[in-house]
């Protein structure tokens, strides 16, 4: 295996799946060929998952890449990236793996290729410790958009597991010229609305999540709307998004999901004290997506300042990767789990 470009020890990072995705896109983004060590062999099922062989794929479609060792179980591979492109890029996730993760990985390479491209997968839009469609929705295309590049994404079916069947497309536009973000307090919170997406479940159960949500969110001391919206999925499923809604029109929402044994109580709960942990915060961003934020804002113009409800080892995994491949500096002040805030200075 080649020993060309950047090496990084995959062992060093907590969110082993995640330290992958980011790694390959910015070998992408960047040109840099990459070799990857020690791929989540702390994990369960060590090594390399089919839903992180997606993702690789894609990635590797969108520049041209050629990744030696990429196969189910490796624990080591060589990616080397080649001039980006623009075009479709369209994939079936493995045994209804998450939509999700891949678009995320693929879509910083396809935002800085020189045209339109359109990114469409396969898989499931709801599965448990993955963003969810909602939250894509909601918060990641906003948050982009912010940036500058105005991407959209549309989500074509609803796939909740084990059957999986959904579908998300992202349009996304190419020539990517981010701006930076400062965004370290919040504008005043308008309204709350929630949703139950809820395909193939008893309505009994449905409307307690919705009424358990309702009795929650009312602490917020807003108007507060939650509905019930039928999608059609292979599978049965149920999912909770709650959006804070703010005077300035920004959106930002919280997932919960059904499944298992979780109680409709459980469920309410979850995407309800999601919300309030981070309204209570006061800061700019909800932990679970700064992440999100770091790779475009590693090559804005200017640098970026932003607060962050809870600090993340996803957070400080990203931190790490990014300076490998760009003289960036990414400095988080505040202790893992809890509030802190996170400056961005790419090179001039």
């Amino acid at each position: 295996m080649s020993s060309k470009g950047v090496l990084i020890d995959c062992s060093r990072f907590r969110a082993g799946g995640q330290a992958l995705r980011t790694t390959v896109s910015l070998s992408a983004a960047t040109g840099i060929p990459v070799r990857l060590a020690n791929i989540r062999v702390k994990a369960k099922i060590p090594g390399i998952q089919s839903s992180h062989l997606a993702a690789i794929q894609a990635v590797g479609i969108a520049c041209s890449g050629k990744a030696a060792g990429a196969a189910v179980g490796s624990t080591e591979m060589y990616f080397e990236p080649g001039p980006l492109k623009a075009g479709d890029v369209r994939l079936s996730v493995p045994n209804s793996g998450a939509v999700t993760p891949v678009l995320l990985a693929v879509a910083l390479p396809l935002m800085m290729a020189d045209g339109p491209s359109r990114a469409g997968f396969l898989g499931s839009t709801h599965l448990p410790g993955k963003p969810t469609s909602d939250s894509i929705l909601t918060n990641w295309v906003p948050a982009i958009r912010s940036l500058g590049p105005p991407v959209t994404v549309k989500v074509e079916k609803t796939g909740f597991p084990p059957a999986g069947g959904g579908a998300i497309l992202a349009l996304i536009p190419g020539g990517a010229r981010f701006k930076p973000l400062d965004l370290k307090v919040r504008d005043n919170l308008r309204s709350i609305r929630g949703r139950v997406y809820v395909s193939k479940l008893d309505a009994e159960f449905t409307e307690l999540v919705a009424r358990e949500a309702r009795r929650g969110l009312r602490r917020a001391g807003v108007a507060v709307r939650v509905d019930i919206v039928e999608r059609r999925s292979k599978s049965p499923g149920c999912c909770l998004h709650v959006e804070a809604l703010f005077y300035n029109e920004t959106r930002v929402g919280f997932s919960s999901l059904g499944g298992g044994k979780r109680t409709a109580e459980r469920i309410a709960r979850d995407a309800v004290n999601g919300l309030f942990e981070w309204l209570d915060s006061g800061a700019g961003v909800p932990g679970r997506e700064a992440d999100q934020l770091l790779l475009p804002l590693s090559f804005a113009t200017e640098p970026s300042c932003f607060t962050v409800s809870r600090i993340t080892h996803e957070i400080t995994d990203c931190a790490k990767v990014i300076p490998r491949f760009l003289p960036t500096k990414i400095e988080i002040e505040g202790q893992e789990g809890h509030p802190g805030e996170v400056r961005i200075r790419p090179s001039p």
